[in-house]
């Protein structure tokens, strides 16, 4: 069921159109009979970095800068506040969590669109940096996971 649900999720996305992938992205929640409870439209906010000292050498990205088309996907979880930025993403993906960090160990993980685990780390600090810059182009599925919550994101890796 739960591949399923991705897999309609995934042909919906790619239904919508590129432009409004990288404007908004709609959550949908289901109970355990399959019902879904929640409906909710996330908006994605645009980016344009100042300061590209920190930004980590990847082959793919041009002089070492991140492109002006890059969104912050950004989702509010009662104190707790996680970011995700750039999407697209030439290589390297940052995830944020501000506010209140949670009491659990938090999980994140990126799938292929077969399913397959690219990658699977722990979020320790505030922040974290994901490196896809080692799988091909195309959408990955990131899950971040804590206290009984998950929330997924699709990445694009231009």
């Amino acid at each position: 069921m739960k591949n399923l649900i991705l897999s309609s999720v995934l042909l919906a996305n790619l239904l919508v159109g590129t432009v409004t992938a990288f404007t908004q992205t709609i959550e949908y929640k289901y109970d355990l009979a399959g019902n879904r409870y929640l409906r909710q439209v996330v908006t994605l906010e645009k980016i344009t970095p100042t300061d590209t000292s920190n930004t980590p050498a990847d082959t793919n990205q041009t002089n070492n800068t991140l492109h002006n088309t890059a969104t912050k996907a950004t989702e509010t979880y009662g104190k707790t506040t996680v970011s995700v930025f750039p999407n697209p993403t030439p290589g390297v993906v940052q995830i944020e969590v501000t506010g209140e960090m949670p009491q659990t160990q938090v999980t994140m993980q990126v799938f292929d669109l077969t399913g397959k685990t690219i990658v699977t780390q722990l979020l320790r600090e505030s922040s974290a940096k994901i490196n896809l810059s080692g799988s091909p182009s195309g959408e990955y599925i990131l899950k971040i996971s804590w206290s009984g919550q998950t929330k997924e994101w699709v990445l694009v890796k231009q």
